[in-house]
């Protein structure tokens, strides 16, 4: 009788502790499962099943697409047939992986939900977004309850349920209390974590520019003595070669916008350039209206221009102004505006087209423009332009309203902007005039207390081709002009001089330049160059040639050009690359440590075992075979191995003589110990399997059982 009742109490915990096993793998599911929603954008719809399964593989797909271009503007391919939603997908995904760690934790393997956790800690760091509070706190519950459930052994009583539910409970409830989950959810030590992060990979993948791409925290202007990159032409000429540009004011100098800005430009950009119209070779196909030779072909232009980027930042395409065409593979173009490489690591090696110098003679193709009689290229151009400007000048006249004030009180008013900015002439006059006068060229300086980095050139009075531009830029912003901050490299006349046709041109570091650029209504975006010692170095064009006509501005009736009330907040946004992400936490910091201590772990237990066996063979197959016979022996007794009567004797006879082995006898024991070791794993897995075939019979008996009991039938 005894044995008996110990027997059903051993079944009952057979069945309690599986009973618990199946919440806990149902908890953890729904924090993994609600991880991966939260990564695709899931939106509630109150259906579990909708619509096919491939259809919700679709949209999951396409959504996250979505999320990824608008946040780093990574670009994935959609899918067409996509469903209503990802719940179908989604669903099935809970139920299979619920069986899965279900049948982990039967078999008492929990070093396999290292599949679940490692991508769990990571991959949310890595693409930037991440499961909210609630299912990163269920995760991590689900694993704790997982561990500690090991620790039972199978000893689970009705109690120990309780315990495990009412864990569940409190997870819930203090998750979703309004503070707690602010706080949870507070972006910015996640986002200084990943900005510092990535810059610094960044930094390794492409190499560091030396300006800072826009950082004006810097009041010393170093470049090291290197080739920045290898320059091929077929007709070697000067140019202004774009890399980096600063779309817009942040706090410590320029950056790009947010994602989603690129992103969501890509379909009307597209449309424009179906029309003929590509922004990155805009002055060349003016340049061509205006000779006549656009539709046909224009060899006597062409120039082949290859280049090969060395100690420069490889993370930018490197274009002149005067690129006419050409496919760059592994490149992506941000909104028209600069181009980087897609390539792993990075893309080095590209080629194009360029047409002969045209910034140095901008202003006289401006002035031929307007003053060519109307045609059918013309006409389809100046409708696709037009297009062009109005998001140009929404995105490019912007400024901070402190920017404005500053600028007010050092260069004056502004100046009547009633057709969208004052004459581009006086413009570049008041620019060029003030930084000739007003400001002193110096490659190391320092800021007084209270300066702004952005504007520091009209506290100072000093600063080098950064501050130089940066400065330039804010001021065609202020006369309504729009402007963007550039940095590149030059190819000087002289450097011209020094090539040779076909062969390749070490371009020095040292040509890196910071410059502004504005847009010209019509035109397209040519450089302004501000500082002294660079306008002697390129050639310039004549201003007082082609800008005399003021009738050729801005076509919109009302600009938008309102510098005193701004109410877009780019100029404010410390986020650079990333959109304030709403669901990484401050608990990323948090699972980046267990990510950490997770892989610090996993490389322990990898060394000990790896350092222990090579230690164990470095014996076994050792010049001293009677040490080798003991220490197998020891390995063997060490590792609960089966131990035969013969390889007993031959150890006990090599232990407790002075006999020493030969080495077939060393060489049968080795075998022995490693066939013994195969039966061993073998035995261990049919245990298992065998753990499993009853667990799931005492389930289908509990089943059958609950069925079979007259009180359910008659309502007791």
């Amino acid at each position: 009788m005894d044995g008996l009742e110990y027997t059903d109490k051993t079944k009952g915990n057979k069945y309690l502790n599986a009973i618990a096993q199946l919440i806990i793998s149902i908890i953890l599911t729904w924090g993994f499962v609600g991880a991966i929603a939260d990564i695709g954008g899931y939106i509630r719809t109150g259906k579990i099943i909708e619509g096919g399964y491939q259809k919700s593989i679709t949209f999951f797909w396409n959504n996250f697409a979505d999320i990824m271009g608008n946040k780093d503007y990574v670009l994935l391919t959609k899918k067409l047939g996509e469903g209503s939603s990802s719940s179908t997908f989604l669903t099935v995904t809970f139920i299979l992986m619920v069986v899965i760690v279900f049948l982990i934790m039967i078999l008492g393997s929990l070093k396999f939900l290292l599949v679940f956790a490692i991508p769990y800690f990571t991959v949310p760091f890595i693409l930037g977004l991440g499961p909210n509070a609630f299912h990163l706190t269920l995760f991590v519950c689900g694993l704790a309850l997982a561990v500690v459930n090991k620790r039972f052994k199978g000893n689970v009583s009705l109690w120990n349920i309780g315990a495990v539910l009412l864990v569940f409970l409190i997870v819930i409830n203090v998750s979703n209390i309004g503070f707690v989950r602010q706080k949870l959810e507070s972006p910015q030590i996640s986002t200084k974590i990943n900005k510092s992060i990535h810059t610094k990979l960044d930094d390794l993948r492409y190499g560091k520019s030396p300006l800072g791409e826009g950082d004006l925290t810097s009041f010393v202007r170093q470049v090291p003595k290197e080739t920045a990159m290898q320059v091929t032409m077929d007709k070697p000429q000067s140019m202004y070669i774009r890399g980096f540009v600063g779309d817009t004011r942040k706090n410590d100098g320029w950056g790009i916008f947010e994602c989603s800005k690129y992103y969501g430009s890509i379909q009307t950009l597209q449309e424009i350039k179906n029309t003929g119209l590509e922004p990155h070779s805009q002055l060349a196909k003016v340049d061509r209206l205006v000779s006549g030779a656009d539709g046909g072909s224009d060899k006597a232009k062409a120039n082949h221009v290859k280049m090969v980027t060395k100690d420069a930042s490889s993370k930018y395409i490197y274009m002149p102004y005067e690129f006419s065409g050409g496919v760059i593979k592994d490149s992506k173009d941000w909104g028209g505006s600069f181009v980087t490489g897609t390539k792993f690591p990075s893309t080095k090696e590209y080629e194009y087209q360029v047409t002969e110098p045209i910034t140095e003679k901008w202003t006289e193709l401006y002035g031929k423009f307007f003053t060519k009689p109307l045609n059918k290229d013309i006409e389809t151009y100046f409708k696709a332009e037009s297009e062009l400007n109005v998001d140009i000048y929404k995105k490019y006249t912007k400024m901070d309203s402190m920017d404005v004030t500053i600028l007010r009180h050092y260069i004056g008013e502004p100046g009547n902007q009633e057709k969208g900015h004052i004459a581009y002439s006086d413009a570049i006059h008041k620019v060029l005039d003030y930084m000739d006068k007003e400001v002193d060229y110096t490659e190391r300086f320092k800021l007084g207390k209270g300066d702004n980095t952005a504007t520091s050139v009209f506290t100072t009075n000093r600063g080098y081709d950064v501050q130089y531009a940066s400065a330039a830029t804010l001021m065609f912003r202020y006369y309504g002009i729009p402007a963007r901050y550039v940095e590149g490299y030059i190819l000087t006349p002289d450097n011209a001089k020094h090539m040779q046709a076909g062969k390749a041109f070490d371009l020095p570091l040292s040509n890196v330049h910071a410059w502004t650029e504005i847009y010209v209504d019509g035109l397209g975006w040519v450089p302004v160059e501000t500082v002294p010692k660079y306008k002697e170095m390129m050639n310039q064009p004549d201003y007082s040639k082609g800008l005399e006509n003021n009738t050729n501005l801005n076509p919109f009736e009302q600009p938008p050009n309102d510098n005193d009330n701004q109410d877009d907040n780019d100029s404010n946004d410390d986020g650079g690359q990333e959109i304030e992400q709403m669901r990484m936490n401050i608990l990323m910091k948090i699972i980046i440590v267990v990510a950490i201590i997770l892989l610090i772990i996993l490389l322990y237990l990898f060394l000990s075992w790896y350092l222990e066996r090579r230690a164990w063979e470095k014996v076994f197959k050792g010049s001293d075979r009677k040490l080798a016979v003991c220490a197998l022996f020891q390995y063997m007794r060490n590792k609960d191995l089966n131990v035969s009567s013969d390889v007993r004797e031959l150890a006990e006879k090599t232990s407790y003589s002075s006999y020493v082995p030969n080495e077939h006898e060393r060489t049968y024991m080795y075998k022995m110990m490693k066939i013994e070791k195969k039966q061993k794993k073998a035995m261990i897995k049919q245990n298992r399997r065998n753990s499993v075939t009853s667990a799931l019979k005492a389930l289908r008996k509990t089943s059958l059982l609950d069925k079979n009991k007259p009180g359910r039938k008659n309502g007791q």
